[in-house]
């Protein structure tokens, strides 16, 4: 939930500080370019007045976007596992607080802690291959700048949010 914190980076130094070096933590934080469609979505349902987070108004934010054409920049919110609940609706795309990164800006977060990314989940079934393909080097797939190529090339490489395996320290310590 570090991106639905006023001071993320408040947050993941106070999880670093009770990780004993070497100890293994599992971080999932919002993708800047995987979560367009929720940013068109959020500014439609602003411009609509329908940000009220009662049932009523998730009803009517959800019939709007039904609504939309395939091509609008917000369907996409629409096929969405959260989509399906009010409460996950209102997760999804009205929630007051929201951070995203990019692969380097995750990067520098991490780095400033002293976390070492051991290796990036994915549901997309293209991605580790297109890593492969770009960086046949790096067996572990850990390389954000790598990752942040591929995503800028396919922004729903991510669908939305890396999920990620980091250390206290660097690999091997």
């Amino acid at each position: 939930m570090l991106h639905h914190l006023d001071d993320p980076d408040e947050g993941l130094a106070a999880l670093v500080n009770v990780l004993a070096p070497g100890g293994l933590m599992q971080l999932g934080l919002y993708s800047e370019r995987g979560r367009q469609d929720v940013l068109a979505a959020r500014a439609l349902l602003q411009e609509a007045g329908l940000t009220n987070t009662d049932e009523a108004g998730l009803r009517a934010a959800r019939a709007l976007l039904r609504s939309l054409p395939e091509d609008h920049p917000a369907k996409g919110v629409t096929r969405s596992p959260d989509f399906a609940s009010l409460t996950g609706l209102r997760d999804l795309v009205l929630h007051p607080v929201e951070r995203r990164y990019t692969p380097l800006t995750l990067g520098a977060m991490l780095m400033s802690h002293g976390l070492t990314v051991l290796g990036l989940q994915h549901s997309h079934p293209t991605a580790a291959a297109r890593y492969a393909a770009a960086r046949p080097d790096d067996l572990a797939q850990r390389d954000l700048i790598t990752w942040d190529a591929l995503e800028a090339e396919s922004p729903g490489l991510f669908s939305g949010m890396f999920v990620l395996w980091v250390r206290k320290g660097a690999v091997g310590a």
